[in-house]
């Protein structure tokens, strides 16, 4: 008779274990569904500059390329960059216009870039593609995002921020 209750008693637990309730029970887990690859967006048409304090906010006189050259890795993915020498270490806003219109810039707060020797060698690129509908969490912004590499990390920095306990 203990033979038959632990066998029904196991099979109770495997079968509430294998159910469609038992997963619904179980901690959520993120979905990952793969999607299309990401999409250019329409701003991509637009031909990009980089402006900033390093070429006195001129927002037509540096382009930035998307054909494989001047800090460009792959030609027409979407990703506009421009690698320059930045000739004094220091931090120095920036951001990527629609050359010739202040109209069309992002970030549209300015971003910056800071580095810690003279002639350090950085590429700022903007990525035009649309991530929106990619599977995964939704990251901001979904596109036109800015990036700089090459640069350093500020020697000393101050965190502000509020506490609630």
């Amino acid at each position: 008779m203990k033979t038959i209750r632990l066998s029904i008693a196991m099979l109770v637990a495997l079968s509430l274990v294998l159910s469609p309730a038992a997963s619904l029970a179980q901690a959520p887990a993120q979905e990952i569904i793969q999607g299309s690859s990401q999409t250019p967006s329409l701003q991509a048409e637009a031909d990009w500059c980089f402006a900033g304090a390093l070429n006195d906010w001129d927002n037509a006189s540096d382009p930035m390329v998307d054909d494989g050259t001047k800090g460009d890795f792959i030609a027409g993915d979407g990703v506009y960059s421009l690698a320059m020498s930045v000739p004094t270490a220091g931090t120095y806003d920036w951001k990527a216009v629609e050359c010739g219109n202040w109209g069309n810039a992002h970030p549209s707060q300015n971003s910056w870039v800071t580095t810690s020797s003279p002639k350090q060698a950085v590429t700022f690129t903007l990525d035009t593609n649309d991530y929106s509908l990619n599977a995964g969490m939704a990251l901001l912004p979904a596109t036109n995002i800015v990036n700089v590499s090459g640069d350093s990390l500020p020697a000393s920095y101050t965190a502000v921020g509020s506490f609630q306990g």
